[in-house]
């Protein structure tokens, strides 16, 4: 290394003794800045993984097994396990802490590397904007990245063994980081540092052993390694390029030519004529090129063949990206020795680099971090399950969000459980809940929705549904569907073989249910369903001069309700007469029966309504029931035709307002 280079970074004594004081005020300035934008930020990038992450670190110390679970990273549940004790919060003030340790030994690097300015070191790795918006997370790919920027700094300052050390740990922060390895043993090799190569198993044989005593199987980081080569699930493959047509989400437009003009340099000085520099360039590329690159191609071969479970999410470049921070500000340094004879200028274009990147970084990712409209949508749906009458039944969800925003231990069986394969709906408990989303429930979690609509024993409850529409994974529109598990001994109140189908509720308390007669209905011969009419769809049901009772509205009170309560009810049929009803004119009936005898009962003739004939009719009737004796009990509403009078009807609607005594 010529000194003319190393007096470069320091540009004067001046400058180095400036810089002793703004590194500390940097590093404060921005643990504020980031914590700041934090708390302020009610979502968070990365999507529900973020939650499982706080979920398995928040609840460790109550499950031990957590602590070594392959998906959350032992590394990353034991050092932020303390933090998510506090809350979400808490674990994004553990990634914080960590972003700003990071950027620090990034500085400390690119000191040590004499790239210059070093303070530009702050900018280019901590306003990435992947890396940026990363920060507010609960996710790992942080911590990989301080571990392998620390095992880097380590190398170069020629503490190989601590070197060795930190990055022995670095697969149990992000398990595909196993890649640096055998780059790490090479550099080793060439430095003939023998020495340090055994201490690579520290972590290793650290984790194997406590892992191994407390599952007994010593071999648990192969059997429990939570990413098949081939997943079952997400096996659809993309563009080899996918991850370099997203760089400007990764990188931005200024680091970009920055990491171009950077890797020149690396590979120019590796031709240069001066030993120090050619040295030096070698061990660059080894340990600060070869890594980034080595660790992007994976990625990109990964989701190319749809290895691992990979689906290309862009946070995994997360973990390189102090990396590539530093090659960037090589590619800086070869700019700013063009104005070394001019501080102002080079001062200048130091600030108006800076200002830039952080303007591209602001403008990719917005914050603080909003939540999503999935989030958005389940966060209501939690919010209406806290305040509904079905607040204190066991639930359960195939989104962890749903148990997050409820603020409930999902490990608290007795409350709450996570829910997986189809095979799993009929054997649920009678009364429990079900929130089912369409992102994880047919995937992840392999239930399809079919699974639940078509179980005669779930009734639906409730539909959110975003205030966008917008497909998730698969291509289905994105929805969540709160459905209750009924008793078994309902199944001959299958309203779907009667022809019935239940609307969402549109408020708490409201239950609607309605028949438009286009599905023949068992008890009635087809031809009633006729064509001739039709309100809506294509048919109507015929009433005729063989017709006493209309197809009728029958259900087990249990169904319906599980507790007493005062119960209004609505019911409107649309009717088309065909002529004047005569003296015995036909009725709209509700009534209440224990089985044997009917101890309610309504009627509403449809000639009081004074229907007009030859077109279709709203015919409207609503009663107050009183409380039922059993909920065994049935209801039952239809419509009798006692002088067997034609006249068609279309589109049943019964609704049913419920009030809690």
């Amino acid at each position: 290394m010529n000194s003319s280079k190393i007096s470069n970074n320091n540009w004067s004594s001046a400058a180095g003794r400036t810089e002793k004081y703004l590194v500390p005020f940097l590093l404060l300035f921005l643990l504020i800045v980031f914590l700041v934008i934090s708390f302020l930020s009610e979502g968070f990038y990365g999507g529900a993984d973020n939650i499982n992450h706080y979920f398995i670190s928040r609840y460790s110390w109550q499950r031990p097994e957590l602590l070594f679970d392959g998906w959350g990273r032992p590394l990353y549940t034991i050092l932020s396990s303390p933090f998510a004790q506090f809350g979400f919060q808490g674990i994004k003030v553990f990634n914080v802490i960590l972003a700003v340790l990071t950027l620090w030994t990034g500085y400390l690097t690119a000191r040590k590397l004499n790239y210059a300015p070093s303070l530009l070191a702050f900018v280019m790795i901590g306003f990435a904007p992947i890396y940026f918006i990363m920060i507010f997370t609960g996710l790992t790919e942080i911590l990989a990245g301080f571990v392998l920027i620390l095992a880097v700094y380590l190398f170069f300052r020629e503490k190989y063994i601590a070197s060795a050390v930190v990055l022995s740990f670095i697969y149990f922060a992000r398990s595909e980081a196993m890649i640096f390895y055998p780059i790490f043993l090479a550099a080793y090799v060439f430095k003939k540092q023998y020495k340090a190569i055994p201490f690579l198993l520290v972590g290793v044989l650290f984790f194997t052993v406590i892992g191994g005593w407390f599952f007994n199987d010593y071999l648990w980081l192969i059997h429990k390694f939570p990413y098949p080569v081939h997943h079952k699930i997400y096996k659809e493959t993309g563009p080899l390029l996918h991850f370099v047509n997203q760089r400007d989400y990764i990188f931005g437009i200024p680091l970009e030519i920055l990491l171009v003009l950077g890797t020149i340099i690396l590979f120019r000085q590796l031709f240069s004529k001066q030993e120090p520099v050619r040295k030096q360039s070698f061990y660059e590329l080894l340990l600060i090129l070869l890594p980034f690159a080595g660790y992007f191609a994976m990625h990109s071969v990964f989701y190319w063949k749809a290895l691992g479970g990979s689906i290309g999410l862009i946070r995994v470049i997360t973990a390189v990206m102090p990396l590539a921070g530093l090659i960037c500000l090589k590619g800086y340094d070869f700019l700013d020795q063009k104005l070394k004879s001019n501080p102002r200028r080079r001062n200048g274009a130091m600030i108006l680099t800076s200002v830039i990147i952080i303007i591209v970084t602001f403008i990719t990712y917005h914050v603080p971090v909003r939540l999503d409209d999935s989030e958005k949508t389940l966060k209501a749906a939690a919010g209406w399950f806290k305040t509904s009458e079905y607040s204190k039944k066991l639930v359960f969800y195939t989104d962890l969000n749903f148990p997050f925003f409820l603020d409930i231990n999902p490990n608290d069986i007795k409350r709450s459980a996570l829910l997986f394969y189809a095979r799993s709906i009929p054997t649920l408990p009678d009364s429990c809940v079900v929130v089912w989303e369409s992102h994880f429930g047919p995937h992840e979690n392999e239930i399809p929705l079919d699974t639940i609509l078509n179980n005669k024993n779930y009734r639906l409850l409730k539909v959110f549904k975003p205030e966008k529409e917008f497909t998730t994974l698969g291509g289905l529109p994105y929805e969540v569907r709160v459905f209750l598990k009924l008793p078994a001994d309902l199944s001959v109140d299958d309203l779907a073989r009667t022809g019935w189908k239940q609307q969402q509720e549109s408020e708490p308390g409201r239950i609607s249910f309605f028949n438009d007669f286009e599905q023949a209905v068992s008890g009635f011969h087809p031809s009633k369903f006729t064509t001739s009419f039709s309100h809506s769809g294509s048919q109507s049901f015929r009433m005729d001069t063989a017709s006493l009772y209309s197809p009728a509205f029958v259900l087990k009170w249990k169904y319906l309700l599980e507790r007493p309560v005062e119960t209004g009810i609505w019911v409107s049929y649309y009717i088309y007469p065909t002529a004047a009803f005569g003296k015995n004119p036909p009725s709209i009936v509700i009534s209440l029966e224990n089985g044997k005898t009917s101890y309610f009962f309504r009627a509403k003739n449809l000639k009081e309504m004074n229907l007009v004939t030859g077109r279709w009719n709203k015919a409207e009737m609503d009663v107050q029931l009183p409380a039922v004796n059993s909920l065994s009990d049935l209801l039952k509403i239809y419509i009798y035709n006692p002088s067997k009078e034609p006249y068609y009807i279309d589109d049943m609607n019964v609704t049913l307002l419920r009030k809690r005594k």
